[in-house]
């Protein structure tokens, strides 16, 4: 959770400059608004999805160790929560930890991409020696 934390952590302040930037000085306090609006949406969402998932991979291995379907659905939507009662752990353990690291894995892979593909679409031009894109004119 560690790298998670500090990775949202650092990257705020540069995607708040960068969106603050682009804009003219006096639309700045709307731009800022507007993404960090867009931003808490996201975030939001993205928790939702990945909790959802972590939800559904859980309760895959729990029905891959014998458990029928409705048990292992409400099983892992409580450990997701935090609320698995005591005598579900050692059921949940396996199956919750494959299931962490299976979805750990995806994010990492999915923020891998986006953050290839953000600097693919902030990179400098690569049409001449030291040519760069001009950033668009604040209108």
């Amino acid at each position: 959770m560690l790298p998670f934390g500090a990775g949202v952590g650092l990257a705020f302040g540069v995607m708040d400059n960068a969106a603050v930037s682009t804009v003219a000085v006096e639309h700045a306090g709307a731009a800022a608004g507007i993404f960090d609006t867009m931003r808490i949406t996201g975030e939001s969402v993205a928790v939702a999805g990945a909790a959802a998932w972590l939800t559904s991979l859980t309760a895959g291995q729990l029905r891959d160790s014998g458990l029928d379907a409705a048990s292992a659905t409400q099983l892992a939507g409580q450990a997701v929560q935090g609320q698995a009662r005591g005598t579900d752990h050692p059921a949940l353990a396996t199956a919750f930890t494959g299931a962490f690291h299976t979805l750990g894995l995806a994010l990492a892979l999915l923020s891998t991409l986006g953050a290839i593909l953000t600097y693919l679409a902030l990179a400098p031009d690569r049409t001449g020696p030291g040519a760069h894109r001009p950033l668009p004119a604040a209108s």
